[in-house]
């Protein structure tokens, strides 16, 4: 006949602690984890030491408790950080996903705008040249320059009004649903 563990919790600690400590940090050499495992274990031991039957088997019986407690904290960091990683991945998808939908939307809208104000709104609003510049570039005044460029952006609007149907609320366009407000998706 099996004789029952007649020893408690703070004992066992007492006589095995030491021991636990060593081997858990044997297996994770970081003693924040370390101690979060040693609490994990201690909880096991305290909840679960009634269903030990064999004083013979309390040693193997703990450092089997220690094991499982060190692979579900190594299950739960790798679920955890794919997880962290999908995330990244998916945010990182969306915003090069609608980059590009802008980016094709934008392009679009430009190609609507007459040549002479197209190329005046490409060369200072994306190219990053100065009204300066492209006065001397197209030969004009400073003045012509910049009422060129005026025009363009009044006209831009304009194209982005008359074809893309913006319905957009308080904070803005609803990036997952770009594609929604891109012209060429009209019909």
């Amino acid at each position: 006949m099996k004789e029952t563990i007649n020893i408690s919790t703070d004992e066992i600690w007492k006589e095995f602690g030491a021991d636990l400590r060593r081997f858990v940090f044997s297996k994770v050499p970081d003693k924040v984890i370390v101690d979060d495992i040693i609490q994990d274990i201690y909880y096991k031991i305290h909840s679960n030491i009634n269903s030990l039957k064999d004083n013979s088997k309390l040693g193997s019986w703990l450092f089997q408790i220690a094991r499982n407690t060190i692979m579900d904290y190594f299950r739960r960091e790798k679920s955890a950080q794919q997880l962290l990683e999908n995330m990244q991945r998916e945010e990182s998808y969306v915003v090069e996903t609608s980059t590009e939908v802008l980016q094709y939307c934008m392009d679009f809208f430009i190609s609507r705008l007459p040549e002479i104000y197209r190329d005046a709104l490409i060369f200072t609003e994306f190219e990053g040249n100065t009204q300066y510049k492209l006065s001397q570039k197209e030969q004009i005044s400073i003045s012509a320059a910049k009422s060129r460029v005026q025009r363009a952006r009044k006209l831009l609007k304009e194209v982005v009004i008359n074809y893309s149907y913006f319905e957009s609320n308080k904070e803005g366009i609803d990036f997952f649903n770009l594609i929604d407000y891109c012209p060429l998706n009209k019909k």
